[in-house]
This record gives structure tokens, C-alpha cells and sequence, in this order.
């Protein structure tokens, strides 16, 4: 089986993860996320949260929500990339 690690399960690591699940042979291929945080902090709803429109619970969603499930994740530190050797070292 062939590995994908994608680093980040930011905007754009979630967005790439989503759309290789769609183009890729789940039999052939793994897909793995490390992201630092297990949560999703969506900033910009922050603002409305003191006037009653947000609460916490509006702006703060497990970042595993809004991945496929087919996706592995795996929250921790990322110690060290050595791109060379396909490793990543995690803390």
C-alpha cells in the first residue's frame, strides 16, 4: 500500500485531503493527517460571540469533523522532516 502524509490539517491540508480521497484507490492508497491541535478555531466568529450571535461551541469544532473517515489523523508535535528518507518524526 502507498502512503500519503499530509502535514497540516489547516485549510489547505484539509481541502487536499478531501479532494485525494475522491481521485484515489482507497486499496492502493492511505492517506494520513498530522496536524499539532485536535481543534478548529474559526476565528472570524469570535467577534460575534460577545453580542450573543456565536457561542464557544459555534467557533470551536473537532478539525476530525471535517475530514473523511477514511483518513487517518494522528494529532501531535512534528519533531522532525527528512523528505529525503520519506520520514517524518514525530513528538
Amino acid at each position: 500500500m502507498k502512503r500519503i502524509v499530509i502535514l497540516g490539517a489547516g485549510t489547505a491540508g484539509t481541502i487536499v485531503a478531501n479532494k485525494l480521497v475522491q481521485e484515489m484507490d482507497s486499496d492502493q492508497w492511505k492517506i494520513t493527517v498530522v496536524d499539532q491541535s485536535e481543534n478548529h478555531y474559526y476565528q472570524p466568529g469570535f467577534l460575534f460571540i460577545p453580542f450573543g450571535i456565536y457561542s464557544p461551541s459555534d467557533v470551536v469544532k473537532p478539525k476530525r469533523n471535517f475530514l473523511p473517515p477514511t483518513v487517518d489523523v494522528i494529532f501531535s508535535d512534528i519533531e522532525l522532516i527528512e523528505p529525503d528518507k520519506n520520514l517524518v518524526l514525530l513528538g
